[in-house]
């Protein structure tokens, strides 16, 4: 085998091998495997009644939005993260609204290294984001504020 082949055999068992251990040490909340993220660790909502993360038939996880939520908080070590603001306002997820059952479930179903776009408002101004979901944990919080 030329050196090009065992080198990237080497990389490729060291990505399994840390992700692996990171699984193992329990980095992910609930007791959640290491699945796609876009890096959004906590949504807020405001006024109505929201839910991350509950369990939706089949083994499945889902979010359920009553109001389009904030983004409260980003891992910016995450690339895909690094395109998002605290305080932009989840509109939709590829053209699905965020406030129906498939829009939470797409959200919370990421696949890596497919890509999601991602419909926001920020600053009072509408766009459009297309993110590339990687491995980590997609297991935000949740702040629910009544007005």
């Amino acid at each position: 085998m030329n050196r090009r082949v065992l080198r990237r055999i080497a990389c490729v068992t060291l990505a399994a091998l840390a992700v692996r251990e990171a699984h193992a040490q329990g980095a992910c909340s609930e007791n959640r495997a290491m699945a796609g993220t876009i890096g959004i660790t906590r949504f807020e909502c405001v006024g109505r009644s929201c839910s991350v993360s509950g369990r939706a038939g089949r083994g499945g996880y889902a979010h359920d939005f009553a109001v389009e939520p904030r983004v409260g908080a980003v891992d910016a070590t995450l690339a895909p993260a690094r395109q998002l603001r605290v305080g932009d306002v989840v509109l939709a997820i590829d053209d699905v609204p965020i406030t129906t059952r498939e829009g939470g479930r797409r959200l919370a179903d990421l696949a890596i290294g497919d890509t999601v776009r991602l419909r926001i408002r920020r600053e009072g101004q509408e766009a459009e984001l297309a993110l590339v979901p990687v491995l980590g944990c997609n297991t935000p919080s949740l702040t629910v504020r009544i007005p």
